[in-house]
């Protein structure tokens, strides 16, 4: 029997992002395409796995959790300063924890996503044999104590792996990582069995408006949805019948609400959460927008394209564009963080022939592939195995 290689998946997160469904969704490509090549488990650091335990054992994907005790929920949450508290807290609480794992359990590879400086500085100042692999993405913030401890770890990691070719480029010009140990492997976003199944289930908020607008992401600074707002009230003087649905939670979700009531536009507005289904809302809307000051190349995006919407995005690094093309053949683009131009282009979209529309729907849909399971368990499997 040929022995499967032991696979460690590190990224602790502190509240809801997009990577915890790019970790699982590379689990379960692996688990279903290389089954019999690798071994996977992923490292609950401070209990935030454990509400994904069920999706994960029924899977097969094992969970390892460096604590006896969950301190998910005593670690600060919600602004810029608790936030970096928190981080503090779990590098000195796991620093140790982590590094004694990873020399007991000896697996073959560890694969960092969030919180990297834990593992980074890690392999700086010991001898693991474990290979190290570093995914990046979004817009890496290129600080000077982060340029140092890339550069002078650099040597000691195996792979760095981007999802897409616009943060793969950043990261070359920065002449921090061996040009040839960088590639870009694009998102598990679509995973068709579970779309499937959540695309049939039954919608029960009767306020949500349907055959409209929505917007889908974390409420944060770089969702931007603030843009949105503002030129929704002047959209919504020009065509009256249009309604928002917003999916998401974050430190602005107050913010924006009481913006809606000062606007006086409560009635055309739905904050429905955070959703475990997004797809069920994606397939019953019309207009997705993502406003977005940055992405790589955002999960919903790829997600409301294969959910037929019609696309409008920021241009905004390092993601959208790719997705959607320069000639804008997916979908639209409008200047990032412009409120004219979202304006503009928002009112080309709903004003444009629904046979361009579907079209642009169409090319879109066929742009997914490049995000299916199966093609990003190949590529996975030859970078482990380049």
């Amino acid at each position: 029997m040929v022995k499967k290689n032991k696979i460690y998946f590190w990224s602790v997160h502190i509240d809801y992002v997009a990577t915890i469904k790019s970790i699982i969704n590379t689990c379960i490509s692996l688990k279903k395409f290389k089954k019999d090549k690798y071994d996977l488990t992923i490292l609950n650091a401070i209990g935030e796995w454990e509400e994904y335990n069920k999706e994960l054992i029924d899977n097969n994907i094992n969970i390892k959790s460096l604590f006896n005790k969950n301190i998910y929920n005593k670690i600060p949450k919600g602004s810029f300063l608790k936030s970096r508290l928190s981080y503090w807290i779990i590098f000195f609480k796991s620093f140790l924890k982590l590094k004694k794992l990873i020399c007991t359990d000896k697996p073959d590879i560890l694969v960092a996503h969030l919180m990297v400086s834990v593992p980074l500085t890690i392999y700086l100042f010991f001898n693991i044999k474990t290979k190290l692999i570093l995914r990046i993405s979004g817009r890496p913030k290129l600080n000077i104590l982060r340029k140092i401890l890339w550069k002078l770890v650099s040597k000691k990691i195996y792979k760095v792996i981007t999802p897409t070719d616009g943060t793969k480029e950043e990261l070359i010009k920065s002449g921090i990582f061996e040009t040839d140990k960088i590639t870009t492997i694009r998102d598990p976003i679509i995973n068709l069995k579970k779309i499937i199944e959540f695309k049939n289930e039954k919608i029960e908020e009767i306020n949500f408006f349907r055959n409209n607008i929505i917007l889908v992401g974390r409420l944060t600074r770089q969702k931007n949805f603030n843009l949105f707002l503002d030129c929704f009230f002047e959209i919504h003087n020009k065509y009256p019948d249009l309604k928002v649905n917003i999916f998401g939670d974050g430190e602005q979700k107050n913010e924006l609400k009481e913006k809606v009531k000062k606007m006086k536009l409560e009635s055309k507005f739905f904050f429905g959460g955070y959703k475990k289904n997004i797809f069920k809302y994606l397939f019953k809307s019309k207009y997705f927008i993502l406003p977005s000051l940055w992405e790589d190349p955002g999960f919903a995006l790829v997600e409301a394209a294969f959910a037929n919407n019609n696309i409008l995005s920021s241009n905004c690094e390092h993601g959208p564009e790719e997705f959607i093309g320069k000639d804008q053949k997916n979908g639209f683009l409008f200047k990032n963080n412009s409120k004219d131009e979202l304006i503009f282009n928002f009112e080309k979209m709903i004003n444009s022939d629904p046979e361009i529309l579907f079209k642009k729907r169409l090319c879109a849909k066929k742009e997914c592939k490049k995000f299916m399971l199966l093609r990003h368990s190949k590529q996975f499997d030859e970078v482990i195995n380049s």
